[in-house]
């Protein structure tokens, strides 16, 4: 028997509907007895979170490799996707935040793709600010972005992110600590 504290549950629709399960370093299918091989998680790491895009599960938990799940095994995410822990996906892309290194940007991915991942394609969150990203939202058209003291809005519509794209606080005084 496996002693664990469940961090994360995450459910797959593809054909048929999964469960995913994470511990502190594994991740498991259905039942507590079949660990999905291909990857190990870092000891003691912070949860999961995760998206689903079409087909695919994209997982993160903001320390590890950026993942994904077809619905038989689990693999690194290709295209080199910065390492994230939030996730969403809005208007035919996947939407990432939560990097060490860059706590204010939300990185994207081209259309229709969830592995290609452009140099370029991110946009910082009232960089200045000194607060960082606790999560990613797609609601009523707008991608919500919270800050541990704030939460922004960015219409992320259009289909030219340098010149389509806007982005503005919707409260400067209140925020979300984790999501």
């Amino acid at each position: 028997p496996i002693n664990a504290t469940w961090l994360s549950l995450y459910v797959f629709l593809n054909t048929a509907i999964e469960f995913l399960y994470a511990d502190d370093q594994l991740i498991y299918r259905d039942k507590i007895s079949e660990q999905l091989s291909g990857y190990t998680l870092t000891a003691n790491s912070p949860p999961i979170n995760s998206v689903q895009y079409i087909s695919t599960l994209i997982l993160g938990n903001g320390v590890d490799s950026v993942l994904k799940y077809d619905g038989t095994s689990i693999s690194t995410l290709g295209g080199s996707p910065p390492i994230n822990k939030y996730f969403e996906v809005a208007y035919n892309r996947i939407f990432a935040a939560g990097n060490p290194s860059q706590p204010n940007r939300v990185y994207y991915t081209d259309t229709g793709t969830t592995e290609t991942w452009g140099a370029t394609s991110y946009f910082d969150v009232a960089k200045e600010d000194g607060d960082i990203i606790t999560g990613l939202k797609f609601f009523r058209d707008l991608l919500i972005i919270t800050k541990t003291y704030s939460i922004w809005i960015a219409d992320v519509s259009g289909s030219t992110p340098s010149t389509d794209w806007s982005q503005y606080p919707l409260n400067k005084s209140l925020g979300c600590v984790a999501c």
